[in-house]
């Protein structure tokens, strides 16, 4: 009964009138009522049976009971306090499991490399990792965080665009050499190419000339249905590729690949497509990852 009647501001008050040996001043610090700050150690010394303070005109002093109790009060504070905090530090900690799917090319490139550094920040998560190039569903696959290149259909969904791609025709500097680098598109048309095949079908070259989408090619030497094989057939010199720009953003930069007609816009489809990240609501431990 007496736990049941007992507060933690009457604690925490008793203390602090304990250490200040003043009620005025204990309530002004506390913004409160000097009052209500009496009222309080006179219910916690009624629900616990005894005096805790002499009191006079002149001064509020601790009895010796008080003195033992003060022992007491500042444990279960510091219990509480300690218990609070865990529960905090508990419930801004990220746990719990995250499954990602992301696109083969895409998690080989741009995930595969971030995930040590994802476990360092968030020790307790554990991560599932998913690349595929095949149709997901977000809502019926047991997906939290789907990584799709494409244009949004389903508006119902909630996504976020990460990134705008291009479309870059690459070939090797040695390949050019020897070949030569085409000035035209009847140039092109002489030299090797390789193309993407994926579950829709060959991957189409266009480009944008005078203002309008027209189809571009080179001879087929080689089709594949694995974007890493064709990029290292390229670094090879077996000929030229189309490739989006963060595929083959690496490659541009140490120089094993270069563009070619790096002035016109390149594209395998009319609209273009745009790096989506969808996300589905989910919790990982006490708190979401954001």
């Amino acid at each position: 009964m007496i736990a049941n009647n007992i507060n933690l501001q009457q604690l925490r008050l008793f203390l602090k009138v304990l250490e200040t040996k003043n009620i005025s001043e204990v309530a002004r610090v506390e913004d409160l009522s000097a009052s209500l700050v009496s009222r309080q150690l006179k219910q916690l010394e009624e629900n616990l049976g005894t005096a805790l303070f002499y009191r006079n005109t002149r001064a509020i002093t601790p009895t010796d009971l008080g003195l033992q109790f003060a022992e007491t009060a500042t444990q279960m504070l510091r219990l509480f306090d300690n218990a609070m905090l865990k529960i905090h530090n508990q419930s801004e900690e990220i746990s719990g499991t995250v499954r990602l799917n992301v696109p083969v090319l895409f998690g080989q490139k741009h995930i595969a490399k971030h995930l040590s550094e994802l476990k360092q920040r968030y020790p307790k998560l554990n991560i599932q990792l998913t690349q595929t190039d095949r149709f997901v569903d977000p809502m019926s696959d047991s997906t939290d965080i789907l990584v799709r290149i494409n244009t949004l259909i389903d508006n119902t969904l909630k996504a976020k665009i990460i990134a705008k791609q291009q479309y870059f025709l690459v070939a090797s500097p040695d390949y050019l050499t020897e070949k030569g680098t085409p000035k035209t598109w009847s140039d092109l048309t002489a030299l090797d190419g390789l193309f993407y095949r994926g579950h829709t079908g060959m991957l189409r070259w266009l480009a944008k000339i005078e203002g309008k989408w027209q189809p571009i090619s080179a001879q087929e030497t080689l089709v594949s249905n694995n974007a890493d094989t064709l990029i290292q057939a390229t670094i090879n010199k077996m000929g030229v590729l189309m490739m989006p720009d963060w595929a083959v953003a690496d490659e541009l930069l140490t120089g094993k690949l270069v563009r070619i007609f790096p002035d016109v816009e390149i594209s395998s489809q009319i609209w273009g497509s745009n790096n989506i990240c969808i996300k589905k609501k989910k919790k990982f431990g006490p708190k979401k990852l954001a």
